[in-house]
């Protein structure tokens, strides 16, 4: 099991996007990247295609990859936040 508390020196950037993939708010690593907003948005419709596929009718509302992104949804806004691995 992997340690989950987090500091805010383990922020490493932070992007709120629209579910059309506009960018609202970028700070640090992801200001400015829209590389990354599209790979979000892009991972996120493969994500609830998956979701759709299996008959499940329930939309994620979180998805986490190797504690390297978090990606939220809320106040029908997506919010991604990159993070330190430990040990970076």
């Amino acid at each position: 099991m992997s340690d989950t508390t987090s500091t805010q020196e383990d922020v490493l950037g932070t992007l709120v996007l629209q579910f059309n993939g506009t960018v609202v708010q970028s700070t640090g690593d992801l200001k400015n990247d829209p590389n990354t907003s599209k790979l979000i948005i892009g991972l996120l419709q493969d994500v609830n295609s998956l979701i759709e596929s299996s008959g499940k009718m329930d939309v994620f509302k979180r998805l986490s990859m190797d504690c390297v992104y978090a990606v939220t949804i809320f106040d029908n806004q997506i919010h991604v936040v990159r993070k330190r691995l430990s040990g970076e």
